[in-house]
C-alpha cells in the first residue's frame, strides 16, 4: 500500500493511471476489512476489539 501511495504521489502519473491505482488500493482495503470480519479461533473473532490489553476475552 506504501508503494502504491508513492507511486500516485510522485507527480509522474497521469488521470487514468492515478486512477488505476486508487482502485487497487481500494482493493486492498476491501480484503483487509474482509479478513478483519472473518478472521476466527475457535469460534472468537480476533480482530473486532473484544479482547483486552490483557489478551485476554472481556467476558471471561
Amino acid at each position: 500500500m506504501t508503494e502504491l501511495a508513492e507511486k500516485s504521489a510522485n507527480g509522474l502519473l497521469e488521470g487514468e493511471d492515478r486512477k488505476a491505482l486508487q482502485n487497487e488500493m481500494d482493493e486492498l482495503c476491501s480484503e483487509i476489512d474482509r479478513m478483519a470480519t472473518t478472521a476466527n479461533f475457535n469460534g472468537k473473532k480476533l480482530l473486532n476489539g473484544d479482547l483486552g490489553s490483557n489478551g485476554k476475552s472481556s467476558y471471561f
